[in-house]
């Protein structure tokens, strides 16, 4: 359940004037209280008795000064996470009727990430001093609680410091939740699902290659624009409390290769794999290689554990190890003969862009068998049988 919806901007108006009114010594304690609220509001009581367990736990190992103990907390961490993607994924799959519904722990995708981020650091002791009531206002967050963006643990807590009314990052705030909506109800529901969905069907969906193409084309777009949205809205409504959550998608459409994509597209998970996954790979192994495979196969399990999304994960770090090859190419190739940049970029952001789109028919289909039909299709014309 996102915090997206015209119908909750009534409650959100009266959340942050509470918030406001309330004294400073006790704002820590709302921003817990209101995390809680809305996961009972919500009706996920076993979201909330997940994330009410594990974070205690967490800021007990993280304080307990024993690197062992921290060690094995991530590990658990880990297991928890796994084993968590692995019942909703098997019990998604498994769901019977269309009333039926998956297994799904609101957010936990996110606030595990952010426990395993806060004990990691923990065990590099680069965590600055901070209380449990900190600690549990982080965890319990509600802007970011449900859909991220993956907030840091030590910018969360210089704002908690730092925090006071600013009237221009108030406003700057209403904007974005306004900016957010228009995102989600206006570009993703109605320009994308509805009226390019439309065009796609009529021009044969699956069955031709344009239709199959455009049918990539609007589930990418509706991915950007509808989990872009939500994270405005969530940064929006961070500024209205004083904080300030880092961006997560910064126009990764127009970037002129992968390598620029990736830095540009669900940042905050991206630059998570970067430090948690690619460094501590690349430098083990002497194998920067090895990293990025790997940065992006979790990627691809985080969103879910199946086949589709390690085929996913494998090409999308293929695409990245080929550009680097690439660039060392390129330095080899006498100036003169280069492409000038004015025909260089938009060439390269073109060729990025349709990397990216075709590999949206893995994702979008249930299978690979499907995956590679669509792909047939663009590909030779072949209609699906």
């Amino acid at each position: 359940m996102s915090l997206a919806g015209l119908s909750l901007l009534p409650l959100w108006a009266a959340f942050v004037a509470v918030f406001w009114v309330t004294p400073r010594r006790l704002q820590i304690h709302l921003l817990i209280a209101s995390g809680t609220g809305w996961m009972i509001f919500a009706r996920e009581a076993e979201s909330w008795l997940l994330l009410a367990a594990l974070s205690p736990a967490c800021f007990f190992l993280a304080k307990s000064g024993a690197q062992r103990g921290r060690s094995i907390g991530v590990a658990g961490l880990v297991i928890v996470l796994l084993g968590y993607k692995l019942v909703q994924d098997y019990a998604g799959d498994r769901t019977v009727g269309e009333s039926a519904e998956p297994f799904v722990l609101l957010g936990a995708s996110f606030y595990l990430l952010r426990l395993a981020h806060y004990l990691i650091e923990s065990q590099k002791r680069a965590l600055p001093d901070h209380s449990l009531g900190q600690f549990l206002a982080y965890a319990f967050f509600l802007p970011t609680l449900t859909v991220g963006p993956i907030n840091r643990f030590p910018e969360f807590l210089r704002d908690e410091h730092r925090r006071r009314w600013d009237a221009k990052l108030f406003v700057a705030g209403l904007e974005r939740i306004l900016f957010g909506h228009f995102k989600v109800i206006v570009v993703a529901n109605y320009l994308v699902q509805t009226k390019l969905g439309v065009v796609a069907a009529e021009l044969g969906g699956d069955q031709t290659r344009l239709g199959a193409y455009l049918h990539c084309l609007e589930y990418g777009l509706d991915l950007y624009f509808r989990f872009g949205g939500y994270c405005d809205i969530a940064i929006g409504l961070s500024a209205l409390l004083g904080f300030r959550i880092a961006e997560n998608f910064d126009y990764p459409f127009f970037r002129p290769n992968i390598n620029r994509f990736w830095q540009s597209w669900h940042m905050s998970l991206s630059s998570w794999c970067r430090d948690y996954v690619f460094a501590p790979i690349a430098f083990s192994l002497r194998r920067p290689s090895a990293g990025v495979i790997a940065s992006m196969l979790i990627f691809g399990l985080w969103h879910e554990v199946s086949p589709r999304y390690v085929v996913w994960g494998f090409y999308h770090g293929a695409g990245i190890l080929a550009w680097q090859q690439w660039q060392r190419v390129r330095t080899a190739i006498p100036p003169g003969w280069r492409l000038p940049p004015a025909i260089a970029t938009p060439v390269s952001t073109l060729l990025t862009v349709n990397f990216v789109i075709l590999s949206f028919a893995i994702t979008r289909s249930d299978t690979l068998t499907q995956a590679m039909a669509i792909l047939r299709v663009i590909f030779l014309g072949e209609a699906t049988r």
